[in-house]
């Protein structure tokens, strides 16, 4: 493999917004695991360490390789809580691209993560992670996050909601929906 064919994408934001179910699902799909690792069942790749089991909370960095495309991606799980800011330096300063994971709303760690990319000029996306819960409003955290971030916040995919449920999503530059069905998968409308 050459260096040029190596990604190193490192997942950055607050804790408890997912990151380390976001890399897990990665993994999943990508084909580099047989199962959905869970934080709460305590059988993530990425949260292997008693403590962190224990916690239900990423206390160190942790990377895993998928394969995608051509390319090899190393996915570095970065802890949320700052107390462990120095595992979310480490995986920065590594790190090719990054991955901002938020939820909920904007917070400080979402903020810092921003910051920790900028400090790198990485190229990054903000991921707007548990859409699938009852109370999620992607409008009022997108809202926070070009607040706060400025214009360069711009929406890539919208969320498609019915009855307080993800239903599917619309692709912001061609306009398209896809609908979820009954297995999860995505669907051309």
């Amino acid at each position: 493999m050459k260096s040029s064919d190596l990604r190193n994408v490192v997942l950055l934001g607050h804790g408890g917004v997912g990151k380390t179910s976001a890399a897990e699902a990665m993994l999943y799909n990508a084909g580099a695991t047989d199962r959905l690792g869970r934080i709460n069942e305590g059988n993530t790749v990425l949260d292997y360490d008693q403590e962190e089991i224990r916690r239900q909370a990423s206390v160190s960095l942790a990377i895993a390789p998928f394969d995608w495309k051509n390319s090899t991606v190393n996915i570095i799980d970065t802890p949320g809580y700052f107390d462990f800011a120095g595992e979310m330096l480490e995986g920065v300063s590594v790190a090719d691209s990054a991955v901002i994971v938020a939820a909920g709303a904007m917070s400080v760690g979402t903020e810092k993560a921003w910051d920790f990319a900028n400090s790198r000029n990485l190229p990054r996306v903000i991921f707007v992670n548990k859409m699938n819960d009852d109370t999620a409003d992607f409008d009022k955290i997108y809202g926070e996050l070009k607040d706060v971030l400025g214009r360069s916040c711009v929406a890539l995919q919208l969320p498609i909601r019915k009855n307080n449920k993800l239903v599917g999503i619309v692709d912001g530059i061609t306009m398209e929906a896809s609908m979820f069905d009954q297995d999860g998968n995505l669907t051309e409308c």
